[in-house]
């Protein structure tokens, strides 16, 4: 795949560089984005998250009872299992949902909805294969889609068939809004993507 992610990364890098304040999400909120998350029929969730930028995420995965996987092929040393980004299939209101919400608004996953048909097998296989991407230059880069500040940028710029080929078989795309006191909507519908923005009070 070739995407145009040349000036995705300058964003992120700025974004990084001069990062706002992270807004402390209350319970109310939480309990709203919550259900929403869980409000699509006959599907499942599931989040692709930073081990990078989540403390502690692989022992916190361990300890639920849930499908998961790495999404780095291969043998890894601990270190680079810990900051690796990781598929998880979440349930409503488990432990391990209710704490990757505490982490809403600080950029460290995505959520997605996909179809309770698809296997999670070929969910992982989907993730796996948007990982690495050319850029202008044909280079193979690692692509973060898994931060929402590159995903919030990029998918509005999609050609359809790049559109096609990032959401596969997720229906809905569901992330933190720039702020992180929204949720946004990103859905492929008719060739081209479309998004919805849901604004909630902290």
């Amino acid at each position: 795949m070739k995407f145009i992610i040349n000036n995705i990364y300058d964003s992120d890098k700025n974004n990084r560089q001069n990062e706002k304040s992270i807004i402390m999400i209350s319970t109310e909120m939480k309990t709203k984005i919550c259900d929403y998350l869980f409000s699509f029929e006959n599907s499942h969730l599931y989040a692709v998250i930073d081990g990078a930028s989540v403390s502690g995420l692989l022992e916190a995965i361990k300890k639920n009872n849930t499908q998961y996987c790495c999404l780095l092929s291969g043998k890894l040393d601990l270190e680079l299992a810990q900051a690796a980004p990781y598929l998880a299939k979440l349930e409503t209101k488990s432990p391990l949902t209710e704490w990757l919400l505490d982490g809403w608004g600080t950029h460290s996953g995505i959520y997605c909805v996909i179809d309770e048909s698809v296997s999670f097998m070929d969910v992982r296989k989907h993730f796996r294969s948007i990982q690495i991407v050319k850029n202008y230059d044909n280079k193979s880069i690692f692509f973060r889609y898994y931060d929402p500040r590159v995903m919030n940028v990029y998918l509005p710029t999609c050609t359809g068939n790049e559109a096609k080929q990032m959401f596969g078989p997720t229906a809905i795309y569901v992330l933190e809004g720039e702020k992180g006191d929204s949720v946004n909507k990103y859905s492929f519908i008719e060739g081209e993507v479309r998004l919805k923005e849901y604004l909630y009070t902290a």
